[in-house]
């Protein structure tokens, strides 16, 4: 790739790519684990998360379980076996996951795709300078959210 010049051979007047791998840097995955959520809910979720690491290779995923807090954090990186770990079951915060990311992730977040079910209060929330994408589960909620792309998920 030519993204970055070789500095060693720029001296010298020659322009050389470097060498890259292919993916992204650091995404979060939240996964909605209240009440609400069953776990035959979040098995496709689980499973895209799969698809992320093999097919879009981000540098890492921070993988975070969260109903009204972050209730486990995983820290996913390439070529690593997945073990979901979900924990909560309470009610729906999606203020915590945005909290975590500003104060854990030094600003090195590609995006954020947050699975669920979309039940939960809006007003509190203010767009974050990285994309956020809505997952949402079967039975959602219709009204979208303030900011971001919603995309369904699981929908039959």
């Amino acid at each position: 790739s030519y993204r970055r010049i070789k500095k060693s051979y720029a001296s010298i007047g020659a322009c050389v790519g470097t060498i890259s791998r292919p993916g992204i840097g650091p995404i979060v995955v939240a996964m909605d684990t209240s009440g609400s959520i069953t776990e035959e809910m979040l098995t496709q979720p689980v499973a895209e998360v799969g698809a992320i690491m093999r097919d879009i290779r981000p540098e890492k995923i921070y993988q975070l379980w969260a109903d009204a807090e972050i209730a486990n954090v995983q820290i996913l990186e390439p070529d690593m076996p997945l073990s979901p770990e979900p924990r909560g079951g309470g009610g729906t915060d999606f203020a915590p996951v945005f909290k975590w990311v500003e104060e854990n992730t030094e600003g090195d977040v590609c995006m954020l795709i947050y699975f669920t079910d979309l039940y939960a209060d809006y007003s509190h929330l203010v767009e974050p300078e990285y994309p956020v994408i809505w997952a949402a589960l079967p039975g959602s909620n219709p009204n979208p959210p303030p900011f971001g792309k919603v995309i369904k998920i699981g929908w039959k």
